[in-house]
């Protein structure tokens, strides 16, 4: 596999290369296509977190979220009250986990989509599905790396939730 600097990616050679031009074309088939086989028919938009599309997928369990960059950031419907309501610790842990996942989007900002979608997304979901210590992984504690750097410089907002959310290798041995 060759991802190109414009975000192109090839598989194969010669006679057998595919090549495809726009990963953001990829994606919106690719979901159009699961739309119409049954899957995603349970997320409703609810605006925006940080510019990315913000999604309640009605099927998702407490807690759970995940992220498809180009399309936006999916969370529970419980989440998404304790992002709305009143209760401020309920509201911060919603935020939290909105930033880790705003984190996954910085990623294939920095690695590129076609990277994003081959490599860490993979990785992220097997770990999400095989693991007890899925927030262990060095896709999610890159994520942590990244969204804690984006808000704190961009928003001088400091505060990170290490035990949830760990930043190193160190925060997962407590």
């Amino acid at each position: 596999m060759n991802i190109g600097d414009d975000n192109s990616f090839s598989f194969g050679n010669g006679e057998c290369a595919v090549k495809i031009e726009n990963i953001d074309d990829l994606i919106r088939k690719s979901i159009t296509e699961l739309n119409q086989k049954g899957l995603f028919l349970n997320r409703v938009f609810m605006g925006n977190f940080n510019g990315a599309n913000l999604y309640v997928d009605t099927d998702l369990p407490f807690g759970a979220a995940y992220t498809l960059p180009g399309v936006g950031i999916h969370i529970d419907v419980r989440t998404h009250q304790d992002y709305i309501g009143t209760d401020q610790q309920k509201e911060q842990e919603a935020i939290q986990l909105l930033k880790h996942e705003f984190g996954h989007i910085l990623q294939a900002t920095k690695y590129g989509k076609p990277h994003f979608y081959l490599l860490i997304a993979p990785v992220s979901l097997i770990s999400a599905a095989t693991t007890g210590q899925h927030q262990c992984t060095w896709t999610e504690i890159e994520a942590n790396l990244l969204a804690l750097d984006y808000y704190c410089k961009s928003f001088n907002d400091c505060f990170w939730n290490s035990s949830d959310y760990p930043v190193s290798e160190f925060d997962c041995s407590n």
